[in-house]
């Protein structure tokens, strides 16, 4: 069932995007830099299938403007089931800077007393910022799913934002792949595109269409990006 414009406040611009029609969450994404307004000073994206604490915007702003610099707050949220509710939020999702292997939910620790941030994986489902951040970094629609969440996160760092997580996630998902839509199989041949489009970021060469439109940024280095989140993008590649 398809939500109406008439279901929300005259300050929400709804934009029904049918998911058989779509080339991916990142080109769905894409549309909403089209709705930028002047008025417009922060920025957030979710999954669907998420809940909230009560006050969650308040936590997001501050967790933002508390950051020293550019960055983007983001983070794998706790996790929710419909039978369980929500999971305890004093387990605090962080993903281990990049580690290839199982980079979900499962690498929760708990930020410390006293921390307030900390660095963090790029996650897709969960990322909050400055509007600035959508106008300077944006979604690449040919880009795709699988591969969105390293190629925001190393051209996100190269615009100069920090990738961090705040102590407060004040949203939870629920990770059960039965609640998903199932993607259409000519999807798979948009990841197969959307990897070799990050290839050719990341290894320079082999530039694919509109690659001057969503381009690494020039504030700091891939090399000072894998010396900061502990891996080599060069071994990436070959893994993934």
């Amino acid at each position: 069932t398809m939500f109406k414009q008439s279901n929300f406040d005259s300050n929400v611009v709804l934009v029904n995007v049918n998911h058989i029609h779509t080339r991916g969450v990142c080109h769905s994404r894409y549309i909403t830099q089209a709705y930028i307004k002047p008025s417009h000073e922060y920025y957030m994206a979710i999954d669907a299938h998420t809940r909230f604490d009560k006050g969650w915007d308040t936590i997001v702003k501050q967790a933002v403007d508390g950051y020293e610099g550019k960055c983007v707050i983001t983070a794998y949220p706790p996790t929710y089931t419909y039978e369980e509710g929500k999971g305890a939020n004093n387990m605090h999702v962080f993903n281990e800077p990049y580690k290839i292997e199982q980079f979900t939910k499962s690498n929760a620790s708990k930020i410390k007393d006293g921390i307030d941030y900390k660095k963090s994986f790029f996650a897709g489902g969960y990322h909050a910022s400055k509007i600035d951040w959508l106008i300077d970094v944006g979604y690449d629609p040919y880009n795709n799913w699988q591969f969105e969440e390293i190629e925001l996160g190393f051209r996100s760092y190269t615009h100069g934002y920090d990738l961090v997580n705040y102590k407060h996630t004040p949203v939870y998902h629920n990770y059960k792949h039965e609640n998903r839509k199932e993607q259409k199989p000519l999807l798979n041949l948009y990841k197969i595109h959307g990897g070799e489009r990050i290839y050719g970021k990341i290894l320079k060469a082999n530039m694919t269409f509109m690659e001057h439109k969503f381009p690494l940024g020039e504030e700091r280095t891939l090399e000072q990006f894998d010396e900061e989140y502990g891996i080599s993008l060069t071994d990436w590649l070959y893994l993934s």
